[in-house]
């Protein structure tokens, strides 16, 4: 349990609540009543029986611990709006959840049995001693500890094995419920760079995309015209530099038609053609 759990307790068990509405006791403190007979190893061992604390029949915030007088709360009811009505915390004044109503008996903490039936021995008043079961805060797993009054612990103690890493070298990985399940394993992240498709990423293991490859090649236009020495890598190794072909046909004559890509045209002076 949290501990403004335990604080909770501990005042159940001095019997130092007060309900927060009528500002009444909210436990009977325990107490020790001479003219029942006791009990013990031989007759006459004992005298007297120690009654122990009784929480009254109450209705707890399950946000912020507070503990009422049920008939406190039956007033504390507002109608909603379009039918229904809605619980809502007189102390912390958050809105329980859609569907919670208010129980027509008095129950333990972790809702399992009526506070009537409740063992009376319990150190903490009205916990049943069974798991208290409650729906932790990341949402997928319950509380694991014994009946208890207030929030359940925040931090969820369960572990999952989900867990991998951004450059994809560790998976399935076991950590806490609750912590990134994706992380940087700190390793060269080597996935391929886009877009050149060649080479790998040299960065540490990152979130996101990898950055541009930062290798450079040499590439030319199709003509010869222009070469580049330092294109970025992944770009077309050959390209429109826009300018006349100017390359010599079989027959001598130049390519009149702009930069481009294979053979050049038949030439337009070719007998057969003119």
């Amino acid at each position: 349990p949290s501990d403004q759990a335990n604080s909770i307790a501990n005042s159940l068990c001095r019997a130092k609540l007060e309900c927060c509405i009528c500002l009444g006791a909210l436990v009977t403190p325990p107490r020790y009543d001479s003219s029942r007979p006791g009990q013990g190893s031989e007759a006459g061992d004992r005298t007297g029986v120690w009654s122990p604390a009784r929480l009254h029949p109450s209705w707890h915030c399950i946000v912020c611990g507070t503990i009422v007088h049920l008939r406190c709360m039956q007033q504390w009811l507002r109608t909603k709006e379009g039918g229904g009505t809605l619980m809502r915390c007189p102390a912390c004044a958050v809105d329980m959840p859609d569907g919670t109503t208010l129980p027509q008996r008095a129950r333990c903490f972790c809702g399992a049995r009526e506070s009537r039936n409740v063992p009376p021995g319990e150190v903490i008043p009205n916990t049943c001693g069974g798991v208290c079961g409650r729906l932790l805060p990341c949402g997928v797993h319950r509380c694991t500890a014994p009946c208890h009054p207030g929030p359940c612990q925040r931090r969820c103690g369960a572990t999952v094995t989900n867990a991998h890493c951004y450059c994809g070298a560790i998976a399935g990985q076991t950590v806490r419920c609750g912590a990134p399940v994706v992380f940087s394993c700190g390793d060269v992240c080597g996935r391929v760079l886009s877009p050149c498709g060649v080479h790998e990423c040299t960065a540490a293991c990152h979130e996101g995309p990898c950055p541009p490859c930062p290798r450079t090649v040499r590439r030319a236009c199709y003509c010869g015209r222009e070469v580049d020495e330092e294109a970025p890598c992944g770009s077309d190794t050959a390209y429109c530099c826009g300018e006349v072909c100017d390359r010599q046909r079989p027959c001598g004559h130049r390519c009149t038609d702009t930069c481009h890509e294979g053979e050049c045209p038949p030439c337009p002076l070719t007998p057969s053609l003119v």
